[in-house]
């Protein structure tokens, strides 16, 4: 609460000195030019909206903010290195705006840069004036003389020479100055970028006309960081950064870092509070989730977590989800891709048969195999999760998931109820929503499985896998082996995703309806998910020298069982080809020694 404190004490110093002045004027002696009096009371109401920002947000900006605003606005105009850690829609993309208009206006000639990771990110910042600063303002329209928000060359520009610019941040911004540089979304960037491109902005120092004269010669006005993000976590950079610069805030250096977590937002009425429930008690609540986007909190993997944070971040580079046909049918100029020669797609079916927040989900992950001499690579293209449907709805769904994907292999664990989802394949089945008839399918590694199946046909494409102790770490080995070798391609984050749709000139992804927007985003999401059970996933020691992984707390571990299954399945492809391989090579070899020479 130390910022509090000052913030208090700055307000009533200011409004002070204002009364002073009021009383100064009224008794200044006649004779003083309309030049002297402008300059004089200029002076007095920049210097007193520099010290009070909250208050030119209301007083210019014609704005009512809350007290944690009022608060965040000061330290950003007081403070060198500023750092907002914010619950998702608690307004910092807003907040930042107030701030950088607030700042344009008193500071003429500021030269601002905002870089994200996706540039429609920071884009974003610059419609947040437009859209809802303007309209509140006719004062702050006076002040402004071009705004561009699109994708070419983004900016807004004040009439006194101040500027507020966006720009990708990646190598290609290297050209960019700046006196104030904010980075939104900051974990998403690479520090790489931050170090070498981004703070290297900061070159010169904004110097208004009067520094030209002798007696102002030695002023000197820092340059400003701004970072604002969710938390994230802990074994990343921007950790490390939140913690340095929490130090130095706490030592008395110009630096402000600040938490804010859900339960502002209810107390202030930013959020409903029925809806922040409601979403914490749904099925698909994810406590690791939540405890980063709304708690502000960062999550760290503990010491016995089986994976690690980087093996999975480094893994996050497919950018090219497979969607359903139902998902299709929605956007124009959307489809899959086509299989390629040799690549296999495997299904992979992690089943549940009852639904709730404290029973596993039913999980159906697609797994590209694409060869690279005798091994392959993987890619995690698509997943979905099913809650408490029947035997014969998720058998149904497995058959339309094969059809979409042009699937080769289905993967489920046969020791559970997955059992009657089996059964279920093993006969003919009728789609009534899509008055499609799929013909019956049997096992191919279980001989006392495949004697269930009383269709001769039926061809043989389901892998089981009956997880016993052993087998499970040996899964959990053969999945941990991929990622520390990056053999396994998992979509990458949803920021990212949304960049690349909205790249997509077909799609016309700004024009779409909300849910279909939501329904392109969900496999990145299951895969932001899947990330957070694997790093929960703890690693539990037996007597006899096995290891099992237990999921901690509330999580769950239903799609890394899903896809882990689907890898090991790929690991036995693997080793059958190196087989088959190693068969040819000795076979080739044997022939060349013992072949007797022509007469």
């Amino acid at each position: 609460m130390a910022g509090y404190s000052n913030y208090r004490k700055d307000s009533a110093k200011y409004t002070s000195k204002i009364n002073l002045f009021k009383v100064e004027r009224n008794h200044r002696k006649n004779g003083e030019s309309k030049t002297d009096k402008f300059n004089r009371q200029m002076h007095i109401w920049v210097s007193y909206y520099r010290a009070n920002p909250h208050r030119f947000a209301k007083e210019f900006l014609g704005l009512n903010l809350h007290l944690f605003q009022a608060i965040l606005l000061w330290g950003m105009m007081h403070h060198n290195i500023f750092m907002f850690i914010a619950s998702r829609g608690i307004g910092k993309s807003f907040l930042s705006a107030i701030y950088l208009v607030t700042r344009c206006i008193l500071y003429p000639e500021s030269k601002i840069v905002i870089a994200a990771g996706q540039k429609g990110q920071a884009i974003n910042v610059l419609l947040k004036i437009q859209d809802e600063l303007l309209p509140k303002s006719n004062l702050l329209a006076r002040e402004i003389s071009e705004i561009k928000t699109s994708q070419q060359n983004p900016i807004i520009r004040f009439h006194n020479g101040s500027w507020i610019r966006v720009v990708a941040a990646n190598d290609g911004a290297r050209s960019a100055r700046a006196n104030i540089l904010l980075v939104d979304e900051f974990r998403m960037v690479d520090k790489t970028i931050v170090d070498t491109v981004l703070k290297p902005f900061l070159t010169s120092q904004r110097k208004p006309g009067f520094t030209q004269k002798p007696e102002y010669k030695d002023y000197n006005e820092p340059n400003k960081q701004m970072y604002l993000s969710s938390a994230w976590y802990k074994n990343h950079w921007s950790f490390d950064a939140m913690m340095a610069y929490t130090k130095k805030m706490v030592e008395g250096a110009k630096y402000f870092v600040a938490h804010v977590p859900y339960q502002v937002g209810i107390k202030e009425g930013i959020y409903d509070k029925q809806r922040i429930i409601d979403e914490m008690t749904e099925d698909s609540f994810n406590e690791i989730s939540w405890m980063m986007e709304y708690e502000a909190m960062w999550f760290g993997e503990s010491e016995k977590a089986y994976f690690k944070f980087q093996d999975l971040e480094s893994n996050r580079k497919e950018p090219d989800a497979f969607y359903p046909k139902e998902t299709l049918e929605m956007v124009n100029g959307l489809e899959n891709p086509k299989k390629k020669p040799n690549e296999i797609r495997i299904l992979s079916a992690d089943i549940a048969m009852t639904g709730g927040a404290e029973n596993d989900a039913s999980v159906f992950s697609l797994l590209q195999l694409k060869p690279n001499g005798n091994r392959y690579e993987r890619f995690v293209n698509y997943m979905e999760t099913q809650e408490g449907q029947h035997t014969d709805i998720q058998a149904i769904r497995i058959r339309q998931l094969m059809n979409d994907f042009d699937v080769d292999y289905l993967v489920i664990d046969s020791m559970g109820v997955g059992v009657a989802i089996i059964d279920a394949l093993m006969t003919p089945l009728y789609d009534e929503e899509r008055g499609d008839k799929y013909e019956p399918i049997n096992v191919m590694n279980d001989d006392i499985m495949a004697e269930r199946c009383s269709y001769v046909d039926a061809e043989p494409v389901i892998f089981v896998i009956k997880a016993t102790k052993e087998l499970n770490m040996e899964i959990a080995g053969r999945m941990g082996d991929v990622l520390k070798k990056r053999k396994i391609n998992l979509l990458f984050k949803e920021p990212n995703a949304v960049e690349k749709l909205q790249k997509n000139s077909k799609l016309k992804y700004a024009d779409l309806d909300p849910r279909v927007k939501a329904e392109l985003l969900l496999p990145y999401r299951q895969i932001e998910y899947l990330t957070h059970e694997m790093l929960n996933l703890e690693t539990v020691q037996s007597d006899n020298g096995t290891f099992s992984l237990k999921e901690q707390g509330k999580m769950r571990k239903d799609r890394y069982t899903s896809v882990s299954y689907g890898n090991y399945y790929a690991s036995i492809l693997e080793r059958e080809n190196l087989n088959k391989s190693s068969k040819k090579a000795f076979d080739a070899s044997k022939f060349a020694v013992f072949r007797k020479p022509k007469i």
